[in-house]
């Protein structure tokens, strides 16, 4: 087996690179997801709900309910209680997410009711109620009206639910929904003369709907009213009141997707960890791979054999190269995948090919420096106390030197010669290329916008930087590799 293939090898049997690998990756998607579904704020519930009507015959009324997910789907794990007259009724869900419950009533008088809804999330069980007042007298509650459910496809818009619940539990007759836009956004006391949108109902207890809006018309403020076949505009919510009209709101909280938006992800959640932990891998794979060996003396038995220290330190290095670009390469293909499914929006080959170029010079850098320290020290306490300096400075507190830097010169935070200040830095150490790389894809620096030159970072810059970070402690540890041990 050829030396490269033995040590790539000998990489994947590692415990603890696989178990960096697996964290990076599983941590960047589950950021990823995070970001992507929380990108668009949307003013609709995030769980189940119900919608009710009922209809009279004779001194019976029977109760209607419908279960709901967030999708205006029939809900799961729903329960429904009511009380009328101290007595409880428990009606069942059907497959259908409909629920009915007869009882008699006192014609002569108002219906009170009492409801309450129960449902589980995630584990957890969570409830809401409410106060029925029907009057009788108008034996069926027709049509009912709740809006806000999310449509599933494209969670940027969302429509409205109607149920009907017509005499003796007939089903919705032939009839016609119309949207109009109400411009002051009040409901109108006559019919409105035009319409954006008409959707056609017949035969159905509960139908969702969700109007297709242009970005013309994604702020517009809709009223909704119903017509049966004839031209006769119908009540809606009639619990005790004849309402013709009502408001229904937005169709969509839809915010344009651009590549700088997701960039802006990416940099924000993805890049944090892969910034955190690409370093951790880096310092530990090449201790645990090449450091420990050198320091303890098992590196001597292996030059036994017929490979040269050049060959040796050559093939491990690149070996632990190719576990960083794994780990970054599969994080970022997960990553743009969930974003995709969720936003609709790949990054491009570009930016994907800029991160990869980041994060692996990032890992690179901190393994040369590992390796270079390993011919410097001679026990491996030692060794491994430098890693973790190395890490702890360089990468984990290094953040908060320009901070202190710039308290000493009495430089505001926030300024402009801060973002100089911390620029410097970012240039001083591994961990700061991927500030680099912010700057001159954001066209941003400490929170300010700025002219990336003006901080001296240019792509010839940030280049030839990575080039020296990964380079130089490797050139000297290979060096010291063939003409000092």
């Amino acid at each position: 087996m050829k030396p490269i293939f033995y040590e790539i090898e000998r990489n994947l049997r590692s415990k603890f690179i696989l178990f960096m690998v697996v964290a990076i990756v599983g941590l960047t998607s589950l950021l990823a997801y995070e970001s992507s579904v929380s990108f668009t704020s949307r003013s609709v519930f995030q769980h189940d709900s119900f919608e009710s009507g009922y209809y009279v015959n004779g001194s019976s009324m029977t109760l209607v309910f419908y279960a709901y997910n967030q999708y205006g789907n029939p809900a799961k794990d729903a329960t429904v209680q009511f009380t009328y007259n101290n007595i409880t009724y428990t009606p069942t869900f059907d497959s259908r997410g409909i629920a009915k419950s007869t009882f008699t009533i006192d014609t002569n008088k108002m219906v009170e009711i009492n409801d309450s809804f129960s449902y589980s999330s995630l584990g957890t069980s969570y409830s809401q109620g409410g106060a029925l007042l029907i009057n009788p007298e108008i034996n069926y509650s027709g049509y009912s009206v709740q809006e806000g459910v999310v449509e599933r496809s494209n969670s940027s818009n969302y429509g409205f639910i109607v149920m009907y619940v017509g005499p003796n539990d007939t089903s919705m007759p032939p009839s016609v929904i119309y949207l109009g836009n109400s411009t002051s956004k009040t409901i109108p006391i006559v019919p409105m003369n035009n319409h954006s949108f008409e959707f056609n109902m017949s035969g159905a207890i509960v139908e969702t709907f969700f109007p297709t809006v242009t970005i013309s018309q994604e702020n517009n403020t809709y009223v909704l009213w119903i017509e049966n076949k004839s031209g006769a505009i119908q009540r809606i919510d009639a619990y005790g009141a004849e309402s013709n009209f009502t408001l229904v709101g937005h169709f969509s909280t839809y915010t344009p997707i651009t590549t700088s938006r997701v960039q802006n992800l990416v940099f924000s959640d993805v890049s944090t960890i892969l910034g955190l932990f690409i370093p951790i891998l880096g310092i530990f794979a090449a201790y645990l791979t090449y450091g420990k060996d050198r320091t303890s003396g098992v590196l001597e038995s292996v030059l036994k054999r017929p490979v040269t220290r050049g060959s040796l330190i050559s093939t491990r290095f690149a070996a632990n190269a190719m576990a960083i670009g794994g780990a970054i390469a599969l994080s970022v293909i997960f990553s743009d995948l969930i974003m995709y499914h969720y936003l609709g929006v790949f990054m491009t080959g570009g930016f994907v090919t800029e991160i990869f170029w980041t994060f692996l010079i990032q890992g690179i850098a901190f393994i040369a420096l590992v390796y270079m320290a390993s011919h410097i020290v001679k026990s491996q306490g030692a060794l491994l106390g430098i890693s973790i300096a190395l890490f702890i400075v360089f990468d984990l507190f290094w953040g908060v030197f320009p901070v202190i830097t710039s308290l000493i010169l009495g430089i505001p935070l926030g300024s402009s010669d801060y973002a100089v200040l911390a620029t410097r830095f970012d240039f001083a150490s591994p961990s700061g290329y991927g500030s680099l790389m912010q700057i001159l894809v954001t066209n941003t620096a400490s929170g300010l916008p700025v002219a990336p030159a003006s901080l001296g970072v240019t792509w010839a810059s940030f280049i030839l930087t990575g080039i020296l970070w990964s380079m130089v402690p490797f050139v000297f540890a290979y060096y010291l590799a063939r003409t000092r041990d």
